[in-house]
C-alpha cells in the first residue's frame, strides 16, 4: 500500500531511522551521512524563501507501526511511542535522508511530501 502526506521534519526524524551501511548492519543500505550535502541542502533553501525541495521522502512504515489507513478520510495512522523502549521500533527511510536533515537545520518546522 502507498500513501502519500505531508509532515514537518521535526516529527520525522522523531519515528524514522535510517538503516546505515557503517552502523554494521549488514542490511544496512544507505550511505553515511554526508555533512557537505546536508549543508548544502540548508544553503540552498536559504537563498530564497521560493526554493523547495520536489522530492518526496520515501518511508518503509513496518507492521510494527500498527499502520492503519482510514479509507473513507483518507488518513493514515500508526503508532509511535517516544519511550525509550518503543525508541527502536522506527518506520526506515528509504530516500531523503539528507534532505530530511538539511531541511531540519533550515528549519524544524518545514514540511515536505513523505510517501
Amino acid at each position: 500500500v502507498c500513501f502519500t502526506y505531508i509532515d514537518k521534519v521535526s516529527n520525522i526524524i522523531q519515528y524514522t531511522t535510517v538503516a546505515r551501511q557503517a552502523d554494521n548492519n549488514k542490511d544496512g543500505y544507505q550511505r553515511v551521512i554526508n555533512d557537505n550535502r546536508v549543508r548544502s541542502i540548508k544553503k540552498f533553501m536559504n537563498i530564497n524563501i521560493k526554493n523547495v525541495i520536489p522530492n518526496n521522502i520515501i518511508l518503509a512504515i513496518g507492521k510494527e507501526l500498527n499502520p492503519n489507513i482510514n479509507k473513507e478520510e483518507s488518513k493514515l495512522k500508526f503508532f509511535y511511542n517516544s519511550d525509550e523502549e518503543s525508541n527502536k521500533v522506527k518506520a526506515l527511510i528509504i530516500d531523503g535522508q539528507h534532505r530530511v536533515f538539511g531541511l531540519s537545520q533550515y528549519d524544524e518546522n518545514a514540511e515536505v511530501l513523505v510517501t
